[in-house]
């Protein structure tokens, strides 16, 4: 009986061990790298925190003569939608991962939509945030590539 219980214990250890290793983790503070995204903004800050299978970012751009008001997204990578509101926006967001990247398809109130997606390089330093809008799902409307350095 102690045998089966141990067998188990390390099979469970190893699944929550491949279930960590199988997405990369995005937590932490990202600045943009100005010149190498395509992204109106002068800067941007993403804080990425991690809960389980919720995923809160905090973005803050600068843009020229606008104020800098900070977005608020809180997703959920179990395929499930969550609503957030930015500004007088509400939208709809849903999340799931493919092929390492992070992929979320957002709908506004009045029926616009997007794709925008987060993958981690290889060497953990780089996050490139792609966005494709309405129609051109294919071609990036925007690319944000991000580092952890402070600019």
């Amino acid at each position: 009986m102690r045998n089966i219980v141990r067998a188990l214990l390390v099979m469970a250890a190893l699944l929550a061990v491949a279930a960590a290793q199988s997405h990369p983790s995005f937590e932490g503070t990202w600045y943009m790298d100005k010149v190498h995204s395509q992204y109106p903004a002068e800067s941007v800050t993403e804080v990425i925190q991690e809960h389980g299978e919720a995923i809160d970012i905090t973005i803050t751009e600068k843009r020229r003569e606008q104020p800098t008001t900070p977005m608020q997204l809180h997703l959920t990578i179990d395929g499930k939608p969550t609503t957030s509101t930015v500004g007088p926006n509400k939208f709809t967001a849903t999340t799931h991962w493919e092929e390492g990247k992070l992929v979320t398809f957002v709908e506004g109130e009045r029926g616009q939509h997007m794709i925008e997606t987060r993958q981690l390089s290889s060497d953990g330093k780089t996050l490139t945030v792609t966005g494709f809008h309405q129609d051109e799902l294919k071609k990036p409307y925007y690319v944000r590539v991000m580092t952890r350095n402070n600019p």
